[in-house]
């Protein structure tokens, strides 16, 4: 067994602005759909929020009397965003899919928005859905428990649906555990728990200068956070084998 070398978080970031280079609007039409949600959402939050103070405020009596209307747009539209947020998850496990295979092709060029719809294959779809609810299952169960081994647990099933993502690729038609995904992903991160979160939490900055810019930022950091996380499992996936021969 030899010892593997682990990348950097600037090593794995440098991989994606490479896969990136003279192919960004490639990127950006893959990542359009959790983009348009991101700039939305974000413009709502920076704009109507300040009116709710507005209305709310002691020294606009007048304005008080469109209470009941602001409330009423205040949940149909955090009821949309709810619904929506959920098909975006989607969207974002098959777009994360499409990068890994981008990333494992380097040649590979078809990255159009169609790529973005690549979760709702056959053999992708139900899995996905059953492996993100087990997992968010498992999550719920061990935070009720305890915060702090629950919040170590959401790294330790990170992974689980790039791994079934492997295995229904390796066997369209065979049987497909899902809990082995999740159990596969506890083993793929153990030492690794660390690493993601400080990999996450390098991208702070550029959050908030993008939410700052009424969201646009998002069109170019979704796509290159979303290419780091790719590179990130596909070393992970790639290293373990490397570590047993």
């Amino acid at each position: 067994m030899q010892e593997v070398k682990w990348k950097t978080r600037a090593q794995l970031k440098s991989e994606a602005k490479e896969l990136y280079r003279g192919k960004w609007i490639d990127a950006i039409k893959l990542n359009l759909i959790p983009i348009f949600f991101k700039v939305t959402t974000t413009i709502y939050f920076l704009l109507f929020i300040p009116s709710i103070i507005f209305i709310l405020d002691d020294n606009f009596p007048v304005q008080q009397r469109y209470m009941s209307n602001v409330f009423l747009t205040i949940i149909m539209l955090g009821s949309f965003n709810f619904v929506f947020s959920k098909i975006t998850v989607l969207f974002e496990s098959g777009i994360v899919y499409t990068t890994i295979d981008w990333l494992r092709k380097k040649e590979e060029s078809n990255v159009t928005f169609k790529k973005s719809f690549t979760i709702f294959s056959k053999n992708y779809l139900i899995g996905n859905i059953v492996v993100n609810r087990l997992t968010a299952i498992f999550v719920y169960i061990w935070l009720l428990l305890l915060i702090i081994p629950g919040f170590i647990k959401t790294y330790s099933y990170s992974q689980a649906q790039y791994i079934f993502k492997d295995i229904a690729d390796t066997d369209p038609n065979g049987n497909i555990f899902y809990l082995d995904c999740i159990t596969k992903s506890k083993e793929l991160m153990n030492g690794h728990k660390w690493r993601l979160f400080c990999l996450q939490l390098s991208f702070i900055g550029w959050e908030i200068l993008s939410s700052i810019c009424l969201g646009i930022g998002h069109i170019w950091l979704i796509p290159y956070k979303k290419a780091t996380y790719a590179a990130f499992y596909n070393e992970l996936s790639k290293g373990i084998v490397e570590a047993s021969e």
